[in-house]
């Protein structure tokens, strides 16, 4: 039984049964699952400032604002669960501030930033890649490791210990994190690819069928029905770790393979022509979805193990990922009662066990149209954010 089925059976255990789990079962990923359910963490919304900082908790709206003095308005900021950072580029540090138990750090890099990308591993732990070549890991704000990568170019996918080089290159590059090992595969021609679970890969040999040879069947497709390849990827240890590719088949040509949740295995396709979303689970489609108005779509993505959010320009739809079925259809315009008229869902996030949604209203043109607020997880408000720059975080 695996994690989607877990986490929705959970959904109608009590309190105390799902902590009992919790507790007896042996497997961390499932005690994960259950414990979550037993309790919310708070979230915080946070106002840089010139001198210093504001933060506003959610859902008690409680403040505070005693943090060191700096010109955070002024920062790169960016967020992962339980912990906020805020650096200024070319210096070799960044502010670290970890919420649940709060602790502040200055975390210290041996080279001057130009690009900082967080990467999760627990509520404690996280990799910090910086300028695309070194990695970075922290525990509770202490630093612990440091890996050098390598043929890491323009995007880092991080998958359960493993980094990849994504998007587009002409090799494709592995690192193992935990063993600081280094598995690569050279192209003969640069290319398009999509990491999409950790073990599977779709590469782009439309434009050059050479870009790899000896790894696709015989065929007699044309060069643009090949612009989805799916392979598996098998890691090869030796004088030069490898990566071999298993040819698993051609996907649609007019899919475009986009990644959903990478440690589920989940990605999807979304096509405009047929007005389909195609969800994947491995090298399976588990689900195909009509959506009649899928060229007013504006976001999709997956925020729990067994949900997937389709936003529109006026609502939300929760869908089933196994089933497809709708869930919940939120109407957006219904939550703001006389908050004003809605125009536009601009977009909204997670954050812990809330919203934060970003709406455009209709007003004169001489006014402001944009507001920002926080929900509870049936999209109704319970705080008007501040018309100024803000940012979003939970425990």
């Amino acid at each position: 039984m695996d994690a989607f089925i877990i986490s929705k059976i959970s959904n109608y255990f009590s309190l105390s049964k799902n902590y009992n789990f919790a507790k007896e079962i042996r497997n961390k990923a499932l005690t994960k699952t259950f414990l979550e359910k037993c309790y919310k963490r708070s979230s915080y919304i946070v106002y840089p400032l010139e001198n210093g900082m504001k933060l506003t908790a959610i859902p008690t709206l409680k403040e505070k604002t005693d943090f060191p003095e700096a010109n955070y308005e002024d920062m790169f900021s960016k967020g992962i669960n339980n912990c906020m950072f805020f650096w200024n580029g070319k210096n070799k540090n960044i502010l670290a501030y970890q919420f649940l138990p709060y602790r502040a750090e200055n975390l210290q890099f041996d080279e001057e930033i130009d690009e900082a990308f967080f990467f999760q591993i627990n509520d404690y732990s996280f990799w910090v890649v910086i300028n695309h070549t070194q990695a970075y890991k922290f525990d509770r704000l202490k630093r612990t490791k440091k890996v050098t990568l390598t043929g890491f170019q323009y995007r880092e996918c991080y998958i359960d210990g493993f980094m990849y080089a994504d998007y587009y290159g002409e090799e494709l590059c592995v690192h193992d994190l935990a063993e600081d090992r280094s598995y690569r595969l050279k192209f003969l021609q640069a290319s398009y690819w999509e990491i999409v679970t950790k073990d599977l890969v779709v590469i782009d040999f439309s434009h050059h069928e050479k870009t790899l040879e000896g790894v696709l069947p015989p065929n007699e497709l044309k060069s643009e029905d090949k612009r989805n390849v799916l392979f598996r990827m098998n890691l090869v240890k030796g004088s030069e770790n490898t990566i071999n590719l298993e040819f698993l088949s051609f996907l649609p040509s007019n899919y475009n393979i986009i990644k959903l949740n990478p440690s589920l295995g989940l990605y999807y396709s979304r096509t405009e022509e047929t007005k389909t979303l195609n969800i994947f689970k491995e090298e399976k489609e588990i689900v195909e979805i009509d959506i009649p108005d899928l060229d007013q779509v504006c976001e999709i993505k997956i925020v729990d193990n067994d949900k997937m959010y389709i936003q529109s320009k006026k609502e939300i739809i929760v869908f089933d990922v196994l089933t497809g079925n709708i869930e919940k259809r939120y109407t957006i315009a219904n939550k703001l009662g006389e908050r004003g008229v809605l125009k536009e869902v601009a977009n909204f996030e997670k954050m812990g066990d809330y919203y934060v949604i970003y709406i455009i209203i209709e007003c004169p043109v001489d006014q402001h149209p944009w507001r920002t607020y926080v929900t509870d997880l049936n999209f109704d408000i319970i705080y008007n954010v501040e018309d100024r720059k803000h940012h979003s975080y939970n425990e």
